[in-house]
């Protein structure tokens, strides 16, 4: 179920010239250093170069199209300060209440993202406020073609256009039986450096990260705004009258069209009604206009929940899971080195390069599991992540022929291994599990680690040493790791209890570990009890 929430901006109706009430806003752009950088400066423009921002100035003013005709924030700062104008410090502050864990977190790294209000959300255009010189205030919504290059006047210097519903490819071609370009499609071609091509884009770092962030969200709400305007074709009729798990216990399910805008008190901040009065006063989900989120749209409640239902019937066919495998991108690998050729710039300032190279190493990796390198296959399913933690990954749940299923300790220990490998004997492989695949560190001298919960690890480190492996009650058997030798390691300035350092290492499988050099966690399930745990955590 989405819902329409408005802009915070009151809206003129084009027909009547009449203002709506004030709404809500859509979406806000989130980055966590952008709060530390603003309060580390004093004023406007301390802590950055004058003589730099003079020529940003001077360049925009020779090549911009648009500079002449809307004044520019600093202009608009400066003209304040000279009349006298207060000038706010406006904050922004995140407070996470997820309705499943894992789904909905607070950033835990230096990543650029979008929030939406409410799963859902089918909000009407974002809007651009622009000040022209002559100090009208004019609105651009984000489908125009101009809001690209006037939201992001530093990636696009010359005014390049940007999207619009009437853009149409290159010289009238006709591709799949369209001749307009869809947002995706442009937002790829954008993506794509030309070769030679010193593009401003590119090269905009963590502003670059935002309009890579602004137009996966703009294509969202584009899809939205489809099923919005097309819930007869998706029969969404069939869905009104069900409380499905999309409404939780303070909703109450609404016939389309039911008119509830009335009861939103703006000067409580509340919504009223003499039939509600038991329930919760703040409904947010209550204001705006129901629509029903297909099955088909991905990310949706009902996808997920169809996808865990199908994952389910796989299991009912063949069997309980018998792999649980998690890898993630790594940053260092060489094909996203050479593609960034700028030394200024890190994998994290080039999400296109990171995206392109993932794609391709988990196809490899996934046509390796299908040729049965951890077993003869009979059923997978994965789910691809880009959280906010970090690196995208793939949780993949693999079902093996009953011959090469892991029943005895023999199998396990020939597909996973959690002790470091001979230095001596492979040295490729002992550098990957040592990047790679160690743990930590956490434990009560590291009480802010990310994994820490309650005083103690959430993910069980240090785990038990033991010389054979034997099974658990909790899903995940205990996996054989050997005390070495008393000594002192040191690996790139870390230094760790030879003797002990295989508490530390996490579940791999060599060959894996070794042909792809980066994390991947190979898990033996041997427990029934687990199987809706899984499937639930690969669909949160």
């Amino acid at each position: 179920m989405g819902h329409y929430l408005g802009s915070m901006l009151p809206y003129v109706d084009p027909a009547t010239g009449e203002r709506t009430a004030p709404k809500f806003a859509q979406i806000y752009i989130v980055d966590p250093d952008m709060q530390t950088r603003a309060q580390r400066r004093k004023g406007i423009y301390a802590d950055l170069d004058n003589v730099a921002l003079k020529d940003i100035e001077d360049m925009m003013e020779r090549c911009n199209p648009f500079s002449q005709q809307f004044l520019n924030f600093g202009e608009k700062l400066r003209e304040d300060l000279a009349n006298g104008v207060d000038v706010m410090d406006i904050q922004y502050r995140l407070h996470a209440k997820p309705p499943q864990p894992g789904t909905h977190n607070l950033p835990t790294v230096s990543k650029v993202g979008a929030a939406l209000i409410d799963d859902g959300n089918i909000a009407k255009p974002r809007d651009l406020l622009l000040l022209a010189r002559d100090h009208r205030l004019l609105r651009l919504f984000e489908t125009d073609e101009k809001y690209d290059p006037l939201q992001y006047p530093l990636l696009f210097p010359h005014g390049d256009l940007g999207w619009t519903h009437t853009l149409t490819y290159a010289d009238g071609a006709v591709y799949r039986n369209k001749r307009k370009m869809a947002l995706r499609e442009h937002t790829a071609y954008r993506l794509f450096q030309k070769v030679g091509d010193q593009s401003a884009l590119h090269q905009g770092g963590r502003l670059f990260q935002q309009w890579v962030v602004d137009q996966r969200a703009k294509c969202e709400q584009e899809q939205l705004r489809w099923v919005a305007t097309h819930q007869k074709e998706i029969r969404a009729n069939q869905y009104h009258g069900v409380e499905d798990a999309l409404l939780n216990e303070n909703t109450i399910t609404l016939d389309e069209g039911e008119g509830i805008q009335s009861e939103y008190d703006r000067t409580r901040g509340k919504v009223v009604h003499p039939d509600r009065q038991h329930r919760e006063d703040h409904f947010l989900r209550q204001i705006g206009k129901r629509v029903i989120l297909p099955d088909s749209h991905v990310g949706g409640p009902r996808f997920m929940y169809k996808a865990y239902q199908d994952s389910m019937a796989i299991v009912r066919e063949y069997g309980k899971p018998d792999v649980f495998v998690t890898t993630t991108c790594n940053p260092k690998w060489e094909e996203i080195e050479e593609k960034i050729s700028d030394p200024l710039q890190s994998a994290q300032d080039r999400p296109d390069i990171v995206a392109r190279v993932w794609q391709q190493k988990l196809k490899a990796l996934l046509k390796n599991l299908d040729e049965g390198v951890l077993g003869r296959l009979l059923a997978r399913i994965y789910v691809v992540e880009f959280q906010k933690r970090g690196l995208p990954h793939a949780h993949i749940l693999i079902i093996l022929e009953d011959e090469d299923k892991p029943r005895n300790r023999e199998i396990i220990d020939k597909l996973v291994s959690t002790e470091l490998p001979d230095l001596n004997v492979n040295p490729d492989l002992f550098d990957t599990v040592m990047t790679c695949m160690m743990h930590g560190p956490c434990g009560e001298a590291y009480p802010s680690s990310p994994c820490m919960k309650d005083g103690k690890c959430s993910k069980g480190f240090p785990k038990p040493l033991v010389e054979v492996t034997r099974a658990n009650q909790d899903g995940y058997p205990v996996y054989r790791r050997r005390r070495r030798e008393p000594d002192v390691l040191t690996y790139k300035g870390k230094t760790y209890d030879n003797e002990t350092v295989n508490q530390w290492v996490v579940p791999y499988s060599p060959y894996l570990s070794q042909k792809y050099n980066c994390h991947i966690n190979v898990e033996v399930c041997t427990a029934i009890t687990a199987i809706k745990y899984m499937y639930k955590y690969v669909y949160k």
